[in-house]
């Protein structure tokens, strides 16, 4: 196994850590992530800063999908810091589905369901 996607539950990504050494552990990015990421944004503008966090999973690949994140980050930063903090402290996990080689659908599906590869 590759890959596991789940929600960010500590104590799963502590037990896949252990049980399966080498795979990497990304978050479910979709409405988890974007909740949590929405949750240091004011009501009127959470349609706004979620269509900006959209086209960060819409990109093609990995690299650009780093790209885009860095740059909804900065845009982010002068009105909702606490938000692109935690945006880019979540990069790693939140696009670790974009490293397989085996990418099937979309990692940041809102599927409670966890996903192995």
């Amino acid at each position: 196994m590759q890959l596991a996607i789940s929600d960010a539950h500590e104590g799963l990504k502590a037990a896949l850590g252990q049980v399966l050494s080498g795979a990497s552990c990304g978050n479910a990015a979709g409405w988890h992530f974007m909740r949590n990421v929405l949750a240091h944004v004011n009501k009127a503008d959470r349609s706004v800063v979620a269509a900006a966090l959209r086209t960060i999973f819409a990109q093609p690949d990995r690299p650009s999908a780093g790209q885009q994140l860095a740059l909804v980050a900065e845009k982010m930063a002068p009105r909702w810091p606490k938000a692109a903090e935690l945006l880019r402290a979540a990069e790693e996990e939140v696009l670790a589905y974009m490293a397989s080689s085996r990418r099937t659908g979309r990692g940041y599906s809102t599927n409670p369901l966890e996903r192995l590869e």
